[in-house]
């Protein structure tokens, strides 16, 4: 036996901004036939409501930039005061400014419209673009590669209410153009890591992109002793991470190791498998 859903009734709230929709269920057995008792629900006619997606675009002069669409899927008209790149850091990350220390609990990266001169209201069934600025990306690419899933996302603000919102599943594949890859064996480690592990890991090997790999050790990498072309950076007191160039001139991270493991590092296979 089937059923399904039936709208029975819809009316306006006496006293609030809302329609009140009552639904019932349908069972199909031979015949449709009413089950239960309708079943009330109520929806706000001034509920300012978005739905936001990604995209990436190419933009002469810059290459790849990543973008958000915005969208007005509710019943009124309302003002987008910002799109951001949002994160939240599931404890306070120590920062330090010169002498001052400061524990930072997230942050948000404003996206610009990509066609300022569509202004006003978003109107019903409306969709507006936003863009990150290309000089931003990197920044944030790298700060999405730190955080673990559910910690960052694109959101839309009308005012301080925040009106629609993109998670990390959909938002994390637009930023992968950071080269820096992770090797089979030290991705399973890397996301059991805390935040100050992954984001030390990520800001450790960073510096080695762009840097031709006879010059890593001035950029603070140590050959590892018997392991040919591989090097570690010290990204905590105790963490160590072991690296490789691949022939596309990535940083592969091969492992992450506690120093007393750092000698048992298995030598790398030849790129990412």
């Amino acid at each position: 036996m089937n059923q399904i859903d039936l709208v029975v009734d819809v009316r306006q709230s006496p006293d609030t901004a809302e329609l009140i929709v009552s639904k019932q269920k349908v069972a199909f057995s031979g015949e449709a036939r009413l089950v239960g008792s309708p079943v009330e629900s109520r929806v706000g006619l001034m509920t300012r409501k978005a739905k936001v997606s990604v995209f990436g675009f190419a933009e002469a002069g810059y290459g790849f930039v990543v973008a958000a669409g915005v969208k007005n899927v509710g019943t009124v008209p309302f003002e987008v005061t910002r799109v951001v790149f949002e994160h939240e850091y599931a404890q306070p990350q120590e920062t330090r400014i010169g002498a001052v220390v400061a524990h930072e609990r997230g942050g948000a990266v404003n996206f610009l419209p990509r066609h300022p001169d569509r202004k006003g209201p978003l109107q019903p069934g409306e969709e507006r673009e936003y863009y990150l600025p290309q000089e931003m990306y990197d920044g944030t690419a790298l700060l999405a590669l730190s955080l673990p899933a559910d910690r960052f996302w694109f959101a839309a603000y009308s005012g301080s209410e925040q009106v629609g919102r993109l998670g990390d599943e959909y938002v994390r594949p637009f930023f992968d153009r950071v080269n820096i890859i992770f090797h089979r064996r030290a991705m399973p480690i890397f996301d059991t890591l805390s935040e100050s592990d992954r984001l030390a890991i990520i800001r450790a090997v960073a510096p080695l992109r762009g840097v031709e790999r006879d010059r890593w050790p001035s950029a603070g990498a140590e050959p590892l002793e018997g392991v040919p072309l591989v090097f570690v950076v010290r990204a905590t007191d105790d963490l160590g991470v072991v690296v490789t160039q691949t022939e596309d001139k990535k940083v592969e991270v091969v492992d992450i190791v506690r120093d007393s493991v750092l000698e048992q590092a298995a030598t790398p296979g030849e790129g990412s498998k």
